[in-house]
């Protein structure tokens, strides 16, 4: 239930109240603010004049058809136009400070997550959680900027097919020494919980490439499962990107192109649960969404 406060306001000042404040946070902690009025013509032809699309949009126009091509297929991947592919990831460079153009890539695009392992910490493990049933964070169509949770049932049955775009640049401490991308499937045969890993394994040290990997039946009756990635006994980073958990026809993994893989939801959405939960981050570890350089 949300904390509620009153606000007694004095005669005569009730006109000069609702024109500038009004609610803010209902959901946490009841706060009232400043009010948010729509933008003047002349606001609106400032904003426009700072805008970095004009610009873009000529460079863009500026490609050769072959780019243009290679952009329209990197934006495939993250359920883009080759346009809106190649506008954000310029934003994101002109806010980084970059000059020129990124080269399109089918195996990842503008932010990848990153796992980084350092001394003295010699593994790191995060998950993915795939219960039957929870919430996700969804946009509402045909707004800019509003998103609403959705309840999701996840049904869940065979076969299973997993997939990862990944970069890794790791030095082995000893005998073990891996780094995977895996599922963890429950199933139950004769009374019993089975357990079933499916996995792509990756290499320590290795330029982007995809890796993907399909089981079409466990033993027993599949009943849920939870995604990892981990490196164990090894130090350095993997960058991954373009995850993909295909079952029943669907690819249900949670921020597939890593757009912030660490990301806490507040408020109204508390009950969405995060995108990767670590499992085994000790000191000297950390997972997050970058932009590859």
């Amino acid at each position: 239930m949300a904390k509620t406060s009153v606000i007694s306001i004095d005669t005569g000042f009730q006109n000069q109240y609702d024109t500038a404040l009004q609610s803010g946070d209902r959901f946490t902690y009841t706060r009232v603010g400043r009010k948010i009025i729509f933008s003047g013509r002349k606001k609106i032809k400032g904003l426009t004049e700072k805008s970095l699309l004009p610009q873009i949009a000529s460079d863009w126009a500026a490609l050769s058809s072959g780019v243009q091509t290679a952009w329209k297929n990197a934006g495939l991947a993250c359920g883009l136009t080759g346009w809106k592919a190649y506008l954000k990831d310029k934003c994101i460079r002109i806010q980084t400070g970059l000059s020129g153009d990124a080269t399109p890539s089918n195996l990842h695009q503008d932010y990848v997550g990153r796992l980084s392992v350092a001394s003295p910490a010699t593994s790191a493990k995060i998950a993915q959680l795939h219960p039957f049933s929870y919430f996700i964070y969804k946009k509402v169509v045909g707004t800019k900027s509003q998103y609403n949770p959705v309840p999701v049932n996840e049904s869940f049955s065979m076969p299973v097919e997993i997939g990862i775009s990944y970069k890794s640049a790791l030095t082995s401490l000893g005998v073990g020494a891996r780094a995977r991308f895996w599922l963890e499937i429950i199933s139950s045969y004769q009374g019993q919980d089975l357990t079933t890993v499916l996995a792509c394994d990756f290499s320590l040290v290795a330029d982007w490439s995809r890796l993907t990997k399909s089981i079409s039946e466990v033993k027993g009756l599949a009943r849920g499962y939870t995604a990892y990635i981990e490196i164990f006994n090894a130090r350095g980073d993997i960058w991954f990107d373009d995850i993909l958990i295909e079952h029943n026809s669907q690819n249900w993994a949670r921020d597939p192109n890593c757009n912030d893989i660490q990301q806490v939801f507040t408020a109204q959405f508390a009950q969405v649960p995060r995108h990767w939960v670590a499992v085994d981050l000790p000191d000297g570890t950390e997972y997050r969404s970058i932009y590859p350089l």
